[in-house]
């Protein structure tokens, strides 16, 4: 399946924005759902209707889990902290963007 390896972007991206985000899997999905200890992956179609549902009526918890992801993705996906991972990554190649 050509989607197994997609990009967490999107999900970063609805995170930023403070939205619980329903996911089908990927690699990317379920990394970045389990650094913020989130159920909200869908393998078959019993688990979309489960997961709708339980959102849907539980104002609570979509509050908490937008408040644990959006927590999550501005610490360790903002601007300044995605510009420290390629410092870092250029660093190990020895080349310093700093100095150039």
């Amino acid at each position: 399946n050509m989607f197994l390896n997609k990009s967490p972007n999107k999900l970063h991206l609805m995170w930023k924005f403070g939205l619980p985000t329903l996911t089908s899997f990927s690699h990317s999905y379920k990394e970045a759902m389990d650094a913020v200890q989130l159920d909200m992956i869908c393998y078959k179609k019993q688990d979309w209707i489960d997961k709708i549902i339980y959102y849907y009526n539980n104002d609570k918890m979509r509050e908490v889990d937008g408040k644990k992801s959006y927590n999550y993705v501005t610490k360790y996906h903002s601007d300044i902290a995605e510009i420290h991972k390629w410092d870092k990554a250029f660093m190990t190649l020895n080349f310093d963007l700093k100095n150039q």
